[in-house]
């Protein structure tokens, strides 16, 4: 049965009624007045494609700075962090949430968590005292990027280790907490 077949409404009405009247011992109580039939939706004309501006790396941390301190009064929120990583390491924001696990990619995202938990603070619980029991939980942070805990937890120590013997891990990581508290 195709859609253009003109009685189509009739055969389809005709066949819930008998599932109606299978199911419930009755049929189906008949409109007595048909259903007006809608128009078709009109197609909205897209804008025509141009180039999308990209921000540099201290336009990007200043935008979300801005952003940060009108919803998070000056607090450090999550998507703030995983925009500034990614534009710290020239990719795509969307790249860090995606399940993509190319060496470039898996390193910014290690770099994000461990930041999202050293700045992020869970707001349910936050007092105004920087403690570890105010810090974004494991389960938290994973879900900023659609990962199990265990991952949050394996990259956050990944950083730390590649910090204490890398200095250059180290300082791209305070490079990027700086641009976020600026």
């Amino acid at each position: 049965m195709s859609l253009i077949e003109p009685d189509f409404h009739a055969e389809l009405a005709a066949h819930y009624s008998a599932v109606h009247a299978r199911l419930w011992g009755r049929p189906m109580p008949r409109r007595s007045t048909p259903r007006p039939h809608l128009p078709a939706p009109q197609a909205v004309p897209l804008p025509a494609p141009g180039p999308t501006p990209v921000l540099g790396l201290h336009d990007t941390a200043a935008k979300w700075r801005e952003i940060d301190m009108l919803v998070f009064g000056g607090h450090v929120s999550p998507k703030s962090i995983i925009a500034v990583t990614a534009s710290y390491f020239e990719l795509d924001a969307k790249l860090l949430i995606s399940k993509d696990r190319t060496r470039a990619v898996a390193r910014a995202r290690h770099c994000a968590m461990y930041i999202m938990q050293r700045l992020c603070h869970n707001p349910l619980i936050y007092s105004g005292c920087v403690n570890d029991d105010t810090c974004l939980s494991l389960n938290l942070i994973s879900r900023q990027f659609g990962r199990h805990h265990a991952t949050a937890f394996h990259s956050i120590q990944k950083t730390k280790e590649r910090m204490s013997q890398d200095p250059a891990v180290a300082r791209t990581v305070a490079d990027i907490i700086d641009l976020l508290k600026r």
